[in-house]
This record gives C-alpha cells, structure tokens and sequence, in this order.
C-alpha cells in the first residue's frame, strides 16, 4: 500500500507541478499579451497623430492653392497686356468717352523680375461728360488687378463744351450745347506676369 500511496503522492505532486507550470506559463503569456497590446496601442496613437497632421497639412495645402490662384488674380496675367487694355478702352468707349492710350512700357526690376512679373506702365486719357468720366474712373478704381495710380490730372479746357451735330428732316441741330467736355489723364501701373514666366 505504501508504493500505491507513494504512486499517489508523486502523481499529485507531477500534477501540482505541472498546474504551476501551467499557471507560470499563461501568466508570462498574459503577460506578453499585454505588452504587445501596449506596443499596439502606442503605434495606433502614433498613427493617428500622423494622420491629423497629414489631415491638417491637406487642409493647409488646399487653402495655398486657394490664396495662389487669389493672388495670381491681382496680376495681369501674361500674354493679356493687349488685353487689358482693350478693356480698358472698350470701358471708355461704353460710357461714351473718346480715349486715348499712349506711352506703354513695360518696366522690369531685379525684384519683380525674380517673381517672374513685370511692371506695366501707360498713360490713358479720356475726355467727355463729367458723368462719364467719373464713371470711367470708378471702373479703374474697381479693376481686379493690383493697379496704383501714379498720375491723374482732371480738367476742362476754355473751349471745352458737348456738342453734338444731329441731323432733324432738312436742319442740323446742336444737341447737348453748353455741357462741358472734361478730360482725365491716369498714368499708371499695374504688375504683370511676364509672357515667359512659368
């Protein structure tokens, strides 16, 4: 009985040992699990904090390309000098002004010239009613382009007065007798990009 009993006790105590094994075992386990849960929760946090950045620099990229294509739009774009001042004259022309466009030139300086713009420099003048002029003159003011006015001279001359000659039946008739004529002359400037510019 002593062999069954002994039998026993090392069967009981092979079976206690390898249930602390077990135990030791699945506490080490357990507890790799949750260093590796940790590990995971540290690269999840890293990758959401890279993921709000990059949302954050999309939105930042997104409004660049808004505030570059406002900014390009206070420049005459290249190639339309000939443009905008066609414009400029079909503005006088609408408000029945006659006009007048000399002394273009196109200016460049080293600080311009790097940002690829030049500077477009004419001399407008225009002369009719004062309604019109005035008109004409909001129009310039309003122009989308970054335009400064370096020169403007308003008058009207001695002999300046409207009159226009309109045919009635078999007489001409003075329409518009003892309105004066005004003239304005703008010298100004407005940036261009240059017709090379990339």
């Amino acid at each position: 009985m002593k062999t069954k009993s002994t039998q026993l006790l090392v069967t009981m105590i092979a079976l206690a040992l390898l249930f602390v094994g077990g135990i030791v075992y699945a506490t080490h386990y357990i507890a790799g699990l949750a260093h590796k849960t940790e590990e995971l929760k540290k690269y999840i946090s890293e990758k959401q904090v890279i993921y709000k950045q990059a949302e954050s620099l999309q939105k930042v990229a997104a409004s660049a390309v808004d505030q570059k294509v406002k900014i390009a739009s206070y420049f005459v774009p290249a190639g339309n000098a000939v443009g905008f001042i066609s414009d400029l004259e079909k503005t006088a022309s609408n408000f029945g002004l006659e006009y007048t466009t000399q002394n273009i030139d196109q200016q460049n300086s080293d600080e311009l010239n790097n940002q690829g713009k030049e500077l477009l420099r004419l001399t407008f003048s225009a002369k009719g009613s004062w309604s019109a002029v005035m008109r004409l003159l909001k129009a310039v003011e309003t122009l989308p382009y970054g335009l400064q006015i370096d020169k403007i001279d308003l008058d009207t001359p001695p002999e300046g007065v409207l009159a226009a000659q309109v045919e009635v039946g078999s007489s001409t008739v003075a329409v518009g007798a003892g309105k004066k004529v005004w003239t304005v002359t703008l010298l100004f400037s407005v940036i261009k990009t240059k017709d090379n510019a990339r």
